[in-house]
């Protein structure tokens, strides 16, 4: 099984390496501040969109 990697975390000699056409790259997308009212902070989309991906 594959190791997931955070590309954020790597150089892009080390992406370079690791992406192929076999490889699948999920990119988490989230409203990066919406009003959710006053008992969310304003990056739970991009936090959730974190954990999910």
């Amino acid at each position: 099984m594959a190791r997931s990697r955070f590309l954020a975390d790597l150089t892009w000699q080390q992406e370079e390496l690791l992406l192929t056409l076999e490889q699948v790259v999920v990119v988490p997308l989230g409203a990066a501040s919406k009003e959710h009212g006053p008992h969310l902070r304003l990056d739970n989309d991009r936090v959730l969109a974190d954990y999910f991906a």
